[in-house]
């Protein structure tokens, strides 16, 4: 991304579904991070279409390695 403007997450929420909204804000500092990562790969408009697929993700990460996705 040399060069070019990160994209936050923050950003995009008015872009997506009230669900996809109300699960991207209750992640905690270091999952918002991560997926503002992969959004800034993949682009906001393929995060967009895409969601439920970066939120299944999210949600097997953190149960295959026991963590709470509102804490660090």
């Amino acid at each position: 991304m040399d060069g070019q403007t990160r994209i936050t997450l923050v950003s995009i929420l008015p872009r997506l579904p009230i669900e996809a909204q109300a699960f991207f804000k209750g992640l905690g500092p270091y999952w918002r991070r991560s997926t503002e990562h992969v959004l800034n790969i993949v682009g906001a408009d393929s995060f967009v279409t895409h969601w439920e697929y970066q939120r299944a993700e999210i949600k097997k990460l953190s149960w295959d390695f026991g963590v709470d996705l509102s804490t660090d």
